[in-house]
């Protein structure tokens, strides 16, 4: 009774407003948080432990019925379209902007935010897809219709017109010119032609002749993979303003793309670097061969970032895969099972880390011990030697390239030992013990805990996407459609450098313009991406009917 009446004085004084809850009385009311909540807020130990022997808890958030009510709403968000009777009615609910904050016109808002948020029963929609795949195709309707062969033939000859209708768009900027490249599905097929011959690049300097020192010449095909390189920068940079940094991180393959090219470019920067102090300053003859250079050395340094480059430049071929019914899953289930490595390694790292400071605080006071017995000449391992070693080989021992010898201790000859007239050489037994259990045990841990964890968890993470793989592949291939849609440059890198003579003709009225004080003759603001000129030159009307036409790339 005592103790109910110090909790009903405890709660009034919660209630009421006492001294111990002035600060937090406003945090319960906005929050609805409980009594239980509030003590425990507060520091109130004494009355968070009366309401817990109680059997007042507080209930864990995000529990399963809030996963539950999400599932709810994404069905409720695609029962919505079914009660779309014709397309129209589709596109009428598609093009509602309220809760999108995107300011950039949007043919369908509804359908990026749906994207952003992950709604994929909504998103794979068959009415929704049948709204983005005549947005894909536009003018070219029959595509789902025509044959593989015509579609080949379709492929190939835009692929071929590729530099050619990029040239017309920049020179000769005319609706009747640049009519294809209204079409996101021609779009496409030109910037993955540039990506290729960009890729042919890549493999086409494998042929040229070794650099060994840094009067090497720079060879034709290096001055094109820099174009490609600053071409490419610069979709993304445009891109990246465009979009804005909030929306553009949403993307797995945006930040891809932009870790790869950042990797292209300090290359290329490292190499200028080379290239100019070779130019401009007398460049000492012994220090210029390769095998004098240091591991700083700018060559040496772009070398291996231009590797890691690229690796991610040909795995970036994985991304068209979405294209594809048959081959859009497995990209999927690629991408997630990555995923599942990488949280995975984290655990891998502490584990190493561990092992492999108590390993090497064993083995590294035997650097260098040697032991002669007869003719034969016994040495340490310098497996644990170093730490740098002890990492090395506590991770390839994870893929079953580790030796139990790599656990032994030799213990060297030594004076003291003949002295003593000693039968046979000293041997510290504890010492190579414990380094044999610590070796073993990470043998255990690792490869037969943690890494069949991890065959679980991909296992898992396929089986996943392979049930649901109709749906996964509709919602990856959607979002890269609205990749496409949303890209701001029209013509591929590196064309995308050269500028428009319409832009080059709005930039020298816009300066005679601000010479004089006057911009009521200036056809409309300044556009530093590769818009139509008819988007600039014919004010928001055109500019609302070019992006319905184009889909607001």
């Amino acid at each position: 009774a005592e103790e109910d009446n110090r909790l009903h004085a405890h709660l009034k004084e919660l209630i009421n407003g006492g001294p111990e809850c002035s600060k937090c009385l406003p945090d319960v009311a906005a929050t609805n948080m409980t009594p239980t909540m509030a003590a425990a807020t507060i520091g109130n130990i004494e009355i968070t432990r009366m309401l817990l022997e109680r059997g007042y808890s507080i209930q864990k958030p995000h529990s399963p019925k809030y996963q539950e009510l999400s599932k709810q709403c994404s069905k409720f968000a695609a029962a919505i379209l079914n009660q779309c009777r014709n397309t129209e009615e589709v596109q009428t609910v598609l093009v509602q902007r309220k809760g999108f904050k995107d300011p950039r016109p949007h043919k369908f808002s509804r359908l990026h935010l749906a994207v952003q948020c992950g709604q994929t029963e909504f998103v794979t929609h068959a009415s929704c897809q049948q709204v983005l795949r005549s947005m894909w195709v536009e003018t070219v309707g029959s595509w789902y219709s025509w044959p593989f062969r015509w579609r080949a033939f379709h492929v190939i000859k835009h692929a071929i017109l590729t530099p050619f209708v990029s040239l017309a768009f920049i020179f000769i900027p005319r609706a009747e010119v640049i009519g294809p490249l209204r079409v996101p599905l021609n779009r496409f097929i030109y910037f993955a032609t540039s990506y290729l011959f960009f890729l042919s690049l890549l493999m086409v300097t494998l042929l040229n002749d070794r650099r060994y020192d840094v009067h090497s010449p720079v060879t034709w095909t290096e001055m094109a993979v820099g174009c490609f390189v600053v071409g490419h920068s610069w979709d993304l940079f445009t891109n990246l303003i465009s979009v804005g940094f909030s929306n553009y991180f949403r993307s797995w393959w945006s930040v891809f793309d932009l870790i790869m090219f950042s990797l292209f470019l300090i290359t290329e920067i490292l190499w200028f670097s080379v290239f100019l102090i070779n130019l401009f300053s007398e460049y000492d003859t012994h220090n210029s061969n390769r095998m004098c250079w240091y591991w700083y050395h700018p060559i040496l340094l772009g070398e291996g970032i231009y590797a890691a480059a690229s690796v991610m430049a040909f795995s970036r071929l994985l991304l068209w895969f979405q294209v594809n019914s048959r081959l859009g899953p497995l990209g999927t289930s690629i991408k997630y099972m990555i995923v599942d490595v990488f949280q995975f390694f984290m655990l891998f790292f502490i584990i190493m880390l561990a092992f492999a400071t108590g390993i090497n605080s064993i083995y590294k006071n035997y650097k260098d011990s040697t032991r002669t017995e007869g003719d034969e000449v016994l040495e340490q391992p310098d497996a644990f030697i170093t730490l740098k070693n002890t990492f090395k080989n506590l991770f390839w021992a994870i893929f079953g390239m580790g030796e139990p010898d790599y656990a032994q201790i030799i213990v060297g000859n030594s004076s003291l030992n003949n002295s003593y007239n000693l039968q046979k050489d000293n041997e510290h037994v504890f010492t190579e013990g414990v380094g044999y259990t610590l070796w073993g045990f990470y043998h255990m841990v690792t490869v037969v805990v943690l890494l069949n964890m991890l065959i679980a968890m991909m296992t898992e993470s396929y089986q996943r996407v392979q049930t649901n793989a109709d749906m996964e592949w509709k919602f990856a291939c959607s979002t890269l459609w609205l990749s496409v849609f949303d890209n701001h440059s029209v013509v591929p890198p590196p064309f995308n450098l050269i500028p428009s003579m319409h832009r080059i003709t709005v930039m020298i009225r816009w300066i005679i313009a601000s010479l004089r004080g006057s911009f009521d003759d200036v056809p409309g603001k300044i556009s530093w991406s590769a818009k139509s000129p008819e988007l600039v030159s014919e004010g928001p009307e055109r500019q609302h009917l070019y992006s319905q036409s184009c889909g607001k790339w």
